[in-house]
């Protein structure tokens, strides 16, 4: 509730708001302590002593402590934002995990189901990863050596 109220409020409205109710608790409390003491003296300069103290005291109080609730909020804000982010991104993270049978031949995977599928496409499916293919550097080398042999043999054909 407090913290609606500094929202609602701001930090100088919730202080001077304070302030004022600790003047008013202030003069009240001084005021029936006078009379129950100083049955026929004046009351004026207890009403004064009463104002004067809160309205020095409080506002600094009362602006400390509101600027540090808007800060807690403000920060609780910011996590609140930081949790529903980090919850977005794991509900998007599919993982994957356990034991992959593979062939040991043609490296297709066996999925639930018993059914074989290119590594390419099994990975796709329960790992939302895209490939691009190319060739490495020992594969370009084998593949160029196969063609220029292939070459060789037609030639002598």
């Amino acid at each position: 509730m407090f913290r609606h109220l500094v929202r609602r409020l701001g930090v100088w409205g919730t202080s001077f708001l304070i302030t004022l109710l600790s003047i008013i608790i202030s003069v009240i409390i001084r005021t029936i302590i006078s009379l129950m003491i100083n049955s026929g003296e004046s009351l004026l300069p207890d009403i004064m002593i009463a104002a004067a103290i809160p309205l020095v005291i409080a506002p600094v109080f009362s602006l400390v402590f509101v600027s540090l609730l808007k800060q807690i909020d403000d920060a609780e804000q910011k996590n609140s934002q930081l949790v529903d982010e980090l919850q977005t991104s794991l509900a998007k993270t599919k993982m994957l995990s356990g034991l992959l049978p593979i062939c040991a031949s043609c490296k297709k995977i066996r999925d639930d189901a018993g059914y074989w599928h290119q590594v390419e496409v099994y990975i796709r499916d329960h790992a939302e990863v895209d490939f691009s293919h190319g060739l490495c550097p020992d594969c370009s080398n084998d593949l160029a050596a196969q063609i220029a042999e292939m070459k060789k043999k037609s030639v002598n054909s």
